[in-house]
């Protein structure tokens, strides 16, 4: 009776230690053959085979006088996970006088709350108005030309984007998000190309609530976060010798690694990776610790 019980302890630790960072990609569209997002309201979205981020298409619309248009996801499930992360691609080549607004909904699309800048983990200027338009990234030659609006968007102007959704979609289970265009000032496009998105992923992952994985929260500390790609693990005494430190992106592709750590400050280095979630685990013992990082370049 007695190793039975042992065995059974034994299956639900191993269970718990193998879900401290159990990710899932919930919903996925790459525009390839459109079988997971809808277009609703005018002019209807459209695959559009002259640029791309992959593959050889991504969605596009432009802005009609007076209306608004709407990509839809198909509803998905987030149960059983307490992050969810939006993050897609897109140009964004409208007047800066319109918006382009990213909803989602926790109730099959029966209500749509507004993403605003308390989810956003950009850069760029989204938090100004909690939408896109030409003029979000500047007017630096990276931007996308927004005093110009007959200028003719290339492969070199995607910009990547992600939300947290955690707080607004967490454990529901009729998820949906929904990319809107609008006019806003009754004069159409003014010749503007349009938004293009691609590469849309939803990733949740569940980050376990075990004790130990906030029993030192006030013993690690992550400097600078956001980071624009090396920042510091600061740890004050907690861990002990070979401890190991790894950090894994929303995929859970494991990004770098570390063995034989000990007390102090330890610098990670991701300016190779894309901009974006990531998880650091430090696991010291029996004990593991996971934060989250983003990376903003």
């Amino acid at each position: 009776m007695k190793k039975k019980l042992l065995h059974t302890i034994f299956l639900i630790c191993f269970f718990c230690i193998n879900n401290l960072f159990a990710q899932t990609i919930v919903f996925h569209e790459d525009f390839e053959t459109v079988d997971s997002m809808s277009s609703s309201g005018m002019p209807a979205w459209f695959q559009d085979s002259l640029l791309e981020v992959s593959g050889s298409h991504c969605m596009r619309d432009t802005v009609l006088t007076g209306d608004s248009a709407y990509l839809v996801t198909n509803a998905f499930s987030t149960v059983g996970f307490n992050s969810v992360i939006l993050d897609f691609w897109h140009i964004c080549k409208i007047s800066f006088a319109d918006k382009a607004i990213v909803e989602v909904s926790n109730n099959n699309g029966v209500t749509w709350t507004q993403l605003t800048a308390a989810q956003y983990l950009g850069i760029s200027g989204f938090g100004q108005n909690n939408s896109f338009s030409s003029a979000t990234y500047g007017l630096a030659s990276t931007s996308w030309d927004p005093f110009n609006d007959l200028s003719i968007p290339d492969n070199t102007w995607w910009k990547h984007e992600t939300f947290d959704l955690s707080s607004i979609t967490s454990n529901f289970p009729l998820v949906k998000v929904r990319f809107k265009i609008k006019d806003e000032n009754s004069s159409g496009s003014d010749g503007n190309y349009g938004w293009l998105i691609d590469d849309v992923h939803v990733t949740a992952t569940f980050l376990s609530s075990v004790a130990s994985i906030d029993k030192h929260s006030n013993s690690i500390n992550i400097i600078p976060n956001p980071t624009n790609g090396i920042f510091h693990l600061e740890e004050m005494g907690w861990m002990i010798d070979n401890s190991t430190i790894t950090v894994s992106d929303v995929y859970g592709n494991e990004t770098w690694k570390n063995s034989g750590n000990k007390s102090g400050v330890t610098t990670i280095d991701l300016s190779s990776e894309p901009s974006g979630i990531y998880f650091v685990k430090v696991v010291t013992g029996s004990e593991t610790e996971i934060r989250k990082v983003i990376l903003c370049k």
